[in-house]
């Protein structure tokens, strides 16, 4: 009886930790995500606008409208 006990337990453990660290694996490997070539801006200043607010919304700190019509996005590091 106890040993049936100390082998659910460390299944229970087992599958604790292999939960915590797939999700910290998975938390460590994700960053903002990237603007797809069909998303386009215009040079008009709603559209650096619209990409200011769109790379904020995806994680960034700004961004404006660059002279191919793609949004470029920037993130400040300390």
């Amino acid at each position: 009886m106890i040993r049936s006990f100390t082998y659910l337990r460390r299944a229970l453990f087992g599958t604790s930790c292999a939960i915590v660290f797939g999700f910290g694996a998975t938390q460590a490997l994700a960053g903002p995500r990237q603007m797809n070539r069909d998303e386009v801006c215009t040079r008009t200043d709603a559209g650096h606008a619209d990409c200011a607010v769109w790379c904020q919304n995806n994680g960034h700190d700004g961004g404006k409208c660059g002279a191919n019509g793609v949004c470029f996005c920037w993130t400040f590091t300390v």
